[in-house]
């Protein structure tokens, strides 16, 4: 059992206390690799061999997850907090996972770690949190133990849009150093005074919406589930608290040779669509690429910075390194949908204005596509006509990634199957596990796919339906059925935008329509994705 640590210590980073962080996409190769290749960095190929590192790896939730997707790779975690390393370990041994090792360590301590060269090197949840000497031993570390053209992903709070609830999160540390108890206890006692404030219309919270909605979001979380309170201790109690600009962040990286690649949240990547047409024209954002981040910044008033950085001395075009010769693929992750009374690719600016639309190169590219085609070069020629150049149809597809279920995978899906099928079982151990740990209590389904290249996570309530059917390895059941499984598992679900129920209150009406989309939809996709398997 991880023993508390010191008062000092605890004050510079919460550690009596785990941090929980489930699994994250954003930090999937497949994705990574992308956004590289679409800045033309040359990228690791994320369906072959390659060493990844996850530094702040928490209980090992992605680490994992990712190491269940990618059997051919090795995976790293290294996190200071020993709980956290116990409970990542056991749950790799627990889906039998060979190809994941952990490391109880501060970052800077990887000189004596027997750490090889990395590929991919990410860090999420922490950078914001940590004293000016840690983040040196990152960089250290990165700059040690990345490779040539490796990528580096870190994610942090945006001054421009967290700035603002600094006094709220002062204010938790300040009375919570007075408690008794744990960061947890400290914390949620704490809360109960922003809570009175609020319920006395304090001026902060009246003068200042942003704070408040962050009060209602962690309000709402408290109140579907207590245990959010170590969240909350972890983003609010440590004393390095500290949001950071984009130009500072990436002024720091660039002194180990990483350049900017782009963000996870693909949307801020397509100029047309991040900023309206008056503020794309001003300044010199073809030469600054600081300045138009910080622009970014404040028109969206970004809470969190998702950034990609490559090890590359420059980010020149060459055919090697174009999108079109990237080793990613692109696939629906659901069959698309045409909706009668909405045009299906409708691309809008900021301001909500519609953009050009080339309807006939979109639907050139679905062809090829629904023809079993993943690799963009492949699309590309596919869809090449005299009005089309093989760079339209990348940037096509970057852009529908926007407003349709395409993702980029790591390796081609499966050819949905037209037969119908009434038996369905987990893949791999990792998805077994996950399936019991569902029915055990865990509130959130993560299922590993390794033609994604990643996993694939689910709300709490379709969660649960997806775990009912497999848990028989029947896509036979009826609501009724699936209702009566669900009601054994213990849990709260939010049912509607301010309203949750418990797993026993539930009614069959508020889960028939999940059950279609279970059976119909997901259930094969999850075949076709290689996260499930027929019997």
């Amino acid at each position: 059992m991880h023993k508390p640590n010191s008062p000092a210590k605890q004050a510079s980073y919460v550690q009596d206390v785990i941090f929980e962080s489930g699994y994250k996409d954003t930090q999937r190769p497949a994705l990574l690799s992308y956004i590289a290749a679409s800045r033309n960095f040359t990228a690791a190929d994320p369906s072959g061999k390659y060493n990844y590192l996850e530094l702040g790896c928490s209980i090992g939730a992605t680490t994992n997850g990712l190491a269940a997707a990618n059997p051919q790779s090795r995976f790293y975690g290294i996190d200071f907090n020993e709980e956290h390393i116990a409970i990542a370990s056991e749950r790799a041994k627990a889906c039998e996972l060979t190809n994941v090792e952990y490391f109880q360590a501060d970052f800077g301590d990887h000189e004596r770690l027997d750490l090889p060269k990395f590929d991919y090197i990410t860090i999420h949840g922490t950078y914001s949190w940590l004293a000016l000497t840690t983040e040196a031993a990152i960089h250290s570390l990165v700059d040690k133990h990345l490779k040539k053209n490796g990528i580096f992903f870190v994610d942090y709070m945006s001054k421009t849009g967290k700035a603002s609830i600094e006094p709220m999160w002062h204010l938790l540390r300040s009375i919570g150093s007075g408690l008794d108890g744990d960061s947890a206890q400290r914390a949620g006692e704490a809360f109960e005074i922003l809570r009175l404030l609020v319920e006395n219309d304090a001026g902060y919270f009246e003068q200042n919406s942003h704070a408040k909605s962050i009060f209602d979001d962690w309000d709402r979380k408290l109140k579907l589930n207590p245990r959010q309170a170590r969240d909350l201790a972890h983003n609010a109690l440590s004393e390095n608290w500290d949001p950071k600009n984009f130009s500072e962040v990436a002024a720091e990286f660039s002194k180990i040779g990483l350049r900017f690649a782009g963000s996870c949240n693909l949307l801020l990547n397509d100029l047309e669509m991040a900023l309206p047409d008056t503020l794309r024209g001003v300044g010199s954002f073809e030469t600054d690429q600081f300045q138009l981040e910080l622009i970014k910044e404040f028109y969206h008033h970004t809470q969190l910075r998702q950034d990609v950085f490559v090890r590359a001395d420059a980010d020149t075009s060459s055919e090697t390194s174009s999108p079109r010769a990237s080793k990613t693929h692109f696939a629906f992750l659901w069959p698309p949908e045409e909706k009668p009374d909405q045009n299906w690719w409708e691309f809008r600016d900021p301001e909500n204005n519609p953009l050009e639309v080339d309807k006939d190169l979109i639907d050139q590219i679905v062809v090829g596509m629904s023809e079993g085609l993943t690799c963009a070069e492949e699309i590309a020629a596919k869809s090449l006509s005299e009005n089309h150049s093989p760079d339209d149809v990348v940037n096509m597809m970057g852009r529908m990634q926007l407003v349709s279920n395409m993702k980029v995978f790591a390796r081609p899906p499966e050819k949905l199957r037209k037969i119908g099928y009434s038996k369905v079982w987990p893949a791999n151990r990792y998805n077994q596990v996950a399936i019991q740990r569902f029915l055990d209590g865990n509130q959130k389904l993560t299922l590993a796919s390794p033609y994604y290249g990643g996993c694939i996570s689910f709300p709490p309530l379709l969660s649960a339906v997806i775990a009912a059917f497999l848990s028989r390895k029947r896509c036979d059941l009826s609501p009724a059925q699936i209702l009566k499984i669900i009601r054994g598992v213990p849990g709260k679900y939010q049912i509607g935008q301010n309203q949750t129920v418990d797993a026993k209150n539930l009614q069959e009406q508020m889960i028939t329509s999940m059950c279609d989309t279970a059976r119909n939809v997901i259930l094969p996709n999850m075949v076709r994705c290689g996260a499930l398997k027929i019997v």
